[in-house]
């Protein structure tokens, strides 16, 4: 997508996508936290492609990756700040 200067729109989920294998072994295989703060569509949007990464990672599915972020949010490694 370009916008009216002829640049690339980049969305954090693209970033996040090209940086899967980053974002699996710093978070699933070590001991790192992600934040997310932005809009509420943002926060959204980076929660179901982390999840979806997360659960394929491990062999399954976005629902998998909802646990997975369920389980790093009760231990402070995914913390949101989102507004609308």
């Amino acid at each position: 997508m370009q916008s009216q200067g002829g640049l690339r729109k980049v969305y954090v989920q693209d970033v996040i996508r090209e940086n899967a294998p980053l974002l699996i072994d710093v978070i699933l295989k070590g001991k790192g936290a992600l934040a997310v703060a932005g809009g509420a569509k943002m926060a959204s949007g980076v929660r179901k492609e982390v999840a979806r990464i997360f659960g394929e990672a491990l062999g399954g599915d976005e629902v998998m990756g909802e646990r997975i972020l369920e389980g790093l949010k009760k231990k402070g490694r995914y913390v949101v700040e989102s507004w609308t």
